[in-house]
């Protein structure tokens, strides 16, 4: 009798941490949510295709460049 009480307390305990786990974690996934939504915009380079934050970027009438090497080098093309 003892040992079916000591593996019944053993399965609750268990049971209770994986209840623990599960109502903890969509707290974390929230905060890590929140961090991404203040990202800076980013725009992509019309010569490399990387992507840059657009203060960082030139912003010119033909498209974002991510420096003024790469604007010249899309116009030599």
């Amino acid at each position: 009798m003892g040992l079916i009480r000591l593996l019944l307390l053993g399965a609750l305990i268990a049971a209770a941490i994986v209840l623990w786990r599960r109502f903890k974690q969509p707290a974390a996934k929230a905060d890590s949510q929140q961090n991404t939504a203040e990202a800076p915009p980013m725009v992509r380079c019309a010569h490399c295709h990387v992507h840059v934050p657009r203060a960082q970027a030139l912003n010119t009438p033909q498209g974002w460049f991510c420096s003024q090497a790469h604007f010249e080098a899309h116009h030599a093309d």
